[in-house]
């Protein structure tokens, strides 16, 4: 089987591209930073078929397939070597975006199974009082519709 032809060049100067890095506190974004230059540094650069596309896939991967949390750092870079030889010197220091991250979307999953699904949990106090607690968070995030709607009233007990 033939192998796919190396590049050679891979220490030609690439395009600058941004390496966004997130985490939820700082000294996790600091782990996740350690163990990408680990990472780095043990890169066979070599075996990159294209080391343009790698970069081009990294940046790619966590700017838009990582979730966006609240400390980030990030590093500007041009060549696989720039990660490899620098990449510790080049990443800033790591800050907290200047606003929380909210939330965006609530996703139940594939779709009920059947109609009413769930409703027998209401006899648990604590899943009574979840949705009583959701129910006040979506009203003062102005939610036109109460999610106590959705249950028979017999089902609810109302604190």
């Amino acid at each position: 089987m033939d192998s796919p032809e190396r590049n050679t060049s891979y220490s030609a100067k690439l395009e600058p591209r941004i390496l966004v890095f997130s985490a939820a506190d700082e000294t996790s974004l600091k782990t996740i930073l350690g163990a990408y230059q680990t990472y780095f540094s043990s890169l066979d650069t070599p075996r990159l078929i294209d080391p343009n596309a790698f970069i081009d896939a990294l940046s790619s991967t966590l700017a838009k397939h990582r979730s966006k949390l609240p400390w980030k750092a990030f590093v500007i870079v041009r060549t696989v070597e720039d990660l490899q030889n620098s990449f510790g010197k080049r990443v800033l220091a790591p800050v907290r975006s200047s606003r929380p991250v909210g939330l965006h979307m609530v996703f139940n999953g594939q779709g009920a199974q059947y109609a009413q699904m769930g409703q027998e949990l209401l006899q648990y106090p604590v899943y009574n009082e979840s949705i009583i607690h959701a129910d006040k968070v979506l009203n003062t995030l102005g939610c036109k519709w109460s999610l106590l709607s959705k249950y028979p009233s017999d089902y609810i007990k109302l604190a």
